[in-house]
């Protein structure tokens, strides 16, 4: 026997150690005795059985870099799970200064709906299972089309279920109901901080504010509606110190709950920006990320791990697709090159970068082969990565000290 790579030691009082495997995602508290049961490494020891079983000892013959490589393989061609994005406008509401879409005037038109159900209906399998999102630009400015989409999965008798990505400021209790009663059951919302940092970037064309209305409309869904709501909220230097004023007015307004939650995110620069006071590196946001997971914890919520991945991203599966208003097909929902396209009979046309993708090894990089929080990145974001970014997940940089706070999540949990 050995112990797996992916072990991780957290000290904690008492003289006990918190071990954690990213591989196995197995997180338990070790007193003295404990400690000595892990270290013997003894297959006649009491917990021996405990020990394998959760992974923290693996045979000899075991080489878990080799099997995360087949995973990821197995996982990329694997087709039993159909994500389809679509892209309904480039047009939008907001003018965020981050953001990298050029909003275009184009939509999803009868036409091009007419396209996509002729694709639909020639991948339909009874035995998948299809994850539909709704993106934009803003997509609540194509309500009627979404509906049309919905409607057209639901007569089909797709095994379907379906989200949107969206600024909330269009998310009245009308459009909400028109989208819960067509199966839209989840909306993913940006709110970058406070009321005063939020508005500073997330701005409407004559310059004001949406802050306000977009929390109205969350508390009117949350209040009314059995709809999900993810909050997500792009970090940067600029809002990191607004971070617990955002959390105490959610707080206040009944918006962290149950139903809901907030995922945290690096605000990238896409295009140059000077303005945007973006983070110098990506452990200077894991700095950052972990101070909000702390003030996220004493405000009495818990957070969620990364997991152990099969994939850096859900779109780098041969079965993932991004249409866009004009038939396109893209990498991912924040790269607007184009790896193919629909033919007007819903036949899928790729171009030879598609390839490229899917033949891309995330994982066969030196860095990969020796980090322990591998299991949970998979090789990183693909996009960053061919910007000459660093594409490592933050949790890299702050995995030791985010193990504890991971088990005080378990320990509230289970009360």
């Amino acid at each position: 026997m050995k112990k797996s790579f992916y072990n991780i030691q957290s000290n904690i009082e008492n003289n006990k150690i918190l071990l954690f495997n990213t591989y196995s995602q197995a997180l338990v508290e070790l007193d003295n005795d404990g400690i000595l049961a892990y270290e013997s490494l003894n297959p006649e020891n009491e917990f021996a059985n405990e020990f394998e079983k959760l992974g923290y000892w693996i045979h000899d013959d075991n080489d878990e870099y080799t099997k995360l490589m087949f995973k990821n393989q197995e996982a990329v061609f694997n087709t039993d799970e159909i994500r389809i994005v679509f892209k309904m406008t480039n047009a939008c509401n907001f003018r965020c200064p981050y953001c990298y879409q050029k909003h275009e005037e184009n939509y999803l038109d009868n036409t091009i709906l007419k396209v996509l159900k002729n694709f639909l209906n020639k991948q339909k399998k009874i035995d998948k299972h299809y994850i539909i999102s709704y993106f934009g630009g803003e997509p609540t400015m194509c309500i009627p089309q979404i509906i049309k989409i919905q409607k057209f999965l639901y007569k089909e008798e797709f095994n379907y279920n379906s989200s949107i990505t969206t600024n909330g400021y269009l998310l009245t209790p009308q459009n909400v109901e028109m989208l819960i009663n067509n199966g839209v059951n989840s909306a993913y919302i940006t709110i970058d901080g406070d009321e005063m940092t939020h508005n500073k970037t997330r701005i409407l064309p004559d310059g004001s504010g949406s802050y306000k209305q977009i929390i109205k409309n969350i508390q009117e869904i949350l209040e009314n509606t059995n709809m999900n709501i993810s909050i997500r909220c792009n970090l940067s230097k600029s809002n990191e110190d607004s971070v617990k004023d955002f959390l105490d007015h959610l707080n206040k307004h009944n918006i962290l709950g149950s139903r809901d939650q907030i995922v945290f995110n690096e605000l990238i620069d896409h295009h140059g920006n000077d303005n945007l006071n973006t983070f110098d590196t990506r452990k200077e946001y894991a700095q950052s990320l972990l101070k909000s997971y702390k003030l996220l914890m004493d405000a009495g919520y818990n957070i969620n791990r990364c997991g152990h991945l099969t994939m850096s991203c859900a779109l780098d599966r041969q079965s993932a697709y991004v249409f866009t208003p004009n038939l396109e097909i893209e990498s991912c929902t924040s790269d607007e090159k184009a790896i193919g396209r629909l033919d007007d009979e819903g036949n899928l046309i790729y171009h030879n970068n598609y390839y490229l993708k899917m033949l891309r090894r995330s994982l066969d990089k030196p860095k990969c082969k020796h980090c322990k929080v591998m299991p949970m990145c998979m090789g990183g974001c693909t996009l960053l990565e061919s910007k000459h970014k660093e594409s490592c997940i933050p949790e890299k940089y702050i995995i030791n000290e985010l193990i504890p706070l991971y088990y005080e999540s378990v320990q509230r949990k289970d009360k």
